[in-house]
């Protein structure tokens, strides 16, 4: 079986792609396709090694998305990658797992009636966001029509720190972005700011919130530790923080059960050290023994509270991990509080 490299062990289903001999010198335009074609595995080289200066997704903490899962999962994807989804005929016990998976989050959503619930998956969350900002906007219609009233200036409220995919929405879909401003003293967007910007015409409501527990295991070698697993459970422990000065019981039952759970995955994973760190919600909040003294006997190490600055300088130093030659600020907006850092020439320099 012939391929660019004589060496290689090409007895795979691939294989008949690689029939060329006497490849020419390849022209590669970047912006067109090229006349003659290439072996697939350099092009898979070329690839793969301009995909190399992209970051690692593992390293990237302040990711809302997942970027760790099980080998089996993987392999399921690698299986499932040819499947036109949208073809239910075609592929009718894959559109039977995915209604499963529509029910269970109807569920969990504590739908009226999760037997009955419409949904569908999407390719990203942005989609989703999309979707979901179309029903809200035609629910709205109809409930207008059929009180005769005027459905020609729908709204969104939200606050100005959302996602940019919900500036895009109101953008695309002809609906009015009301900003409700966030402070230095509330990062979120308040209950109080959001009641003043509604009225008759608003679709729909967005709160944006973090405070998050992530669990991060990393093995040590070469220049930089490699992350093994890395995981984030969204458990709102400053949920009403702002308000009442104190973490909510059930918020703090919420985060505990995660740390149980983690405490597990870490208990199984033979880690040599553990660090652990609390924030924001943590830092500022009156009753917060209430959380740390379970806390500490699930993980059995003591936790430590970080100031402000030493956010900020554990945020420049993670992109200085990843970066060259850099010179910028770092911004690290989390669910209760916003931390900027000065970073130049590999040397972070407080600038809060």
């Amino acid at each position: 079986m012939e391929t660019s490299r004589p060496g290689l062990d090409l007895e795979t289903n691939l294989g008949h792609r690689l029939q060329q001999r006497n490849h020419t010198d390849a022209v590669l335009p970047r912006d067109q396709l090229a006349k003659h074609g290439l072996h697939a595995d350099l092009a898979y080289q070329l690839i793969h090694d301009h995909l190399m200066l992209d970051g690692n997704a593992m390293l990237n903490l302040a990711t809302f998305v997942g970027t760790w899962m099980e080998p089996e999962a993987l392999h399921l994807m690698r299986e499932c990658a040819d499947k036109n989804m949208i073809d239910k005929d075609e592929y009718p016990q894959t559109a039977e797992l995915e209604n499963r998976c529509l029910r269970m989050l109807a569920r969990l959503w504590n739908a009226p009636d999760p037997e009955a619930a419409v949904g569908t998956s999407t390719t990203g969350s942005s989609e989703a966001c999309m979707l979901g900002g179309m029903v809200l906007r035609w629910h709205w219609r109809q409930r207008r029509a059929a009180q005769g009233l005027d459905d020609r200036r729908p709204n969104l409220v939200m606050g100005t720190n959302t996602q940019i995919c919900w500036d895009k929405f109101c953008a695309y879909f002809d609906v009015e972005a009301r900003m409700v401003p966030i402070s230095r003293d509330h990062l979120q967007m308040t209950a109080e700011g959001a009641v003043a910007a509604c009225d008759e015409n608003t679709i729909g409501l967005i709160d944006i919130g973090s405070n998050s527990i992530r669990l991060v295991i990393y093995r040590a070698g070469g220049r930089l530790p490699h992350p093994q697993f890395n995981e984030r459970e969204v458990c709102r422990l400053g949920e009403g923080l702002s308000e009442t000065g104190r973490l909510a019981p059930d918020r703090i039952a919420h985060a505990l059960e995660a740390l149980e759970r983690f405490a597990q995955i870490i208990k199984a994973s033979d880690i040599d050290a553990l660090k652990i760190f609390a924030t924001e919600a943590v830092r500022k909040a009156q009753n917060a023994q209430d959380f740390l003294v379970p806390a500490e006997a699930i993980l059995q190490t003591q936790i430590r509270i970080l100031s402000g600055e030493e956010e900020a300088q554990f945020a420049g130093k993670g992109v200085l991990s990843g970066f060259v030659d850099v010179d910028g600020i770092v911004g690290d907006l989390g669910g209760g509080s916003l931390e900027l850092i000065h970073v130049k020439n590999l040397a972070s320099i407080q600038n809060q």
